[in-house]
């Protein structure tokens, strides 16, 4: 059997300068992948749209700024932001720190969420499961 699978190092992800794009080297078929890290006050400034993909920002680390649509967004790490196709879209690092993104794109329409199988194989153990965090709530009963 063919390997199925394709593995990219890019290393230190806060190192990264300006755009490292994926897709090509993981040879993905269905979507774009990208890492982008910019100095303080510094990324992609030139608004720009897509025509069919819509594209998913994750800010990793730092202070970040999107404008879509001509609204300024102010993001933190963790913060996500889904862009439909048509709408313009700038990004940048804050004033006061660089930052580091993974950016998703795909063309709408081709997700399910219906298309995968769990097998129970003794070639891959169980791995163990890990007490919750959060507190359970309890149910009342009227």
């Amino acid at each position: 059997m063919s390997k199925r699978y394709r593995t990219k190092s890019v290393g230190n992800l806060s190192r990264v300068k300006g755009w490292k794009a994926l897709a090509k080297s993981l040879k993905l078929k269905s979507m774009g992948l990208t890492v982008a890290s910019f100095p303080a006050g510094e990324g992609y400034d030139h608004a720009h749209c897509h025509a069919l993909q819509e594209e998913v920002y994750v800010l990793l680390s730092g202070r970040g700024e999107m404008i879509v649509d001509g609204k300024r967004l102010r993001l933190r790490p963790g913060d996500v932001v889904a862009v439909d196709p048509p709408a313009l879209r700038a990004l940048r690092s804050g004033p006061r720190s660089s930052s580091t993104w993974l950016i998703v794109s795909a063309v709408p329409g081709t997700f399910r969420d219906d298309d995968w199988t769990e097998y129970d194989d003794p070639a891959f153990p169980k791995l163990p499961r890990r007490k919750s965090r959060r507190p359970t709530r309890s149910r009342r009963s009227n």
